[in-house]
């Protein structure tokens, strides 16, 4: 069970960006705390950590990002890495997470073998869809990215949670539970393969309008929902409720699907707690959730 402290700060800052002379151009100048961070990150990895701005365009609630495949501090630079912080409210807690991305020394060897056991996956599944929803989820789970994604922003939470420890800090971004937003890649994951087997049949000049939502509403930051009615033409309109019901209610009552199901989300949850320790409180949150599918 984690710790939480009584009213926290808000948000701790890590800094400031300052504009120089040049309009199109900043300098970070951290604060204290961010700056004692940076040089145990310098003393521990050997790498010095460029601060820059999000960019105009990146979507917002994005608090920042690490690029793995940039040239220069990028994840085969040898001298540095490059952070990118929202540059309104550059936190402490994102810095930190950030920078455990950047200094994943298996990052970018991951992200390439996901994309080769992608294209591997997609090349063997069956030509009438997943198959056996049982015998795919896990293979789905491995190839398609959700595992992949789970296991780096795990790094980047447990990098989070061990700069506040070594800096006697938290905030309301440090109390956060670390295993909620990982653990939203294999739910999200989960939700995206079930979609895959309870698409409902659609007119091929419809599947625009109604699979591109559909799918979509499965993403991160998607839609939450999707049309199953349109109109087809003035006299003529197409309704998949009753499919895509029917689909969804087969799924939920195979018993075997549905043992899986509750196999991969416990272990994502058992391994999140061996990486994270006390900082999760999710398995008491989730436990209860899982375990009311078959045992």
């Amino acid at each position: 069970m984690r710790n939480i402290t009584d009213n926290p700060p808000k948000i701790l800052p890590a800094g400031e960006f300052i504009r120089t002379e040049n309009d199109n151009a900043y300098v970070f100048n951290p604060s204290p705390l961010a700056q004692e961070y940076l040089d145990r990150i310098r003393q521990r990895s050997g790498y010095d950590i460029d601060i820059q701005p999000t960019p105009e365009g990146t979507p917002e609630g994005v608090g920042g990002f690490f690029r793995p495949y940039n040239q220069q501090g990028g994840s085969q630079d040898p001298s540095k890495r490059t952070v990118y912080l929202d540059p309104a409210t550059p936190s402490l807690a994102v810095l930190a997470h950030e920078i455990g991305h950047a200094v994943d020394p298996i990052l970018l060897k991951e992200i390439e073998a996901g994309t080769a056991l992608k294209q591997q996956f997609l090349k063997n599944a069956p030509p009438d869809g997943l198959g056996n929803p049982s015998e795919f989820l896990a293979d789905y789970l491995f190839s398609m990215g959700p595992r992949e994604k789970f296991r780096t922003e795990l790094t980047g939470q447990e990098a989070e949670k061990t700069a506040g420890q070594e800096l006697g800090v938290t905030d309301e971004e440090f109390e956060v539970d670390k295993v909620d937003y990982p653990l939203s890649y294999i739910t999200k994951g989960i939700d995206e393969f079930e979609m895959h087997h309870t698409r409902p049949q659609v007119p091929q000049s419809l599947e625009g309008e109604v699979l591109a939502p559909f799918f979509a509403s499965t993403q991160i930051f998607g839609p939450s929902g999707f049309p199953t009615t349109l109109a087809v033409d003035a006299n003529t309109e197409f309704d998949a409720s009753d499919d895509y019901a029917r689909r969804v209610l087969n799924l939920a009552l195979d018993r075997d699907y549905q043992k899986v199901k509750n196999f991969e989300l416990n272990r994502a949850l058992n391994y999140a707690e061996r990486r994270l320790g006390d900082s999760t409180s999710a398995g008491d949150r989730y436990y209860p959730r899982i375990n009311q599918y078959y045992n």
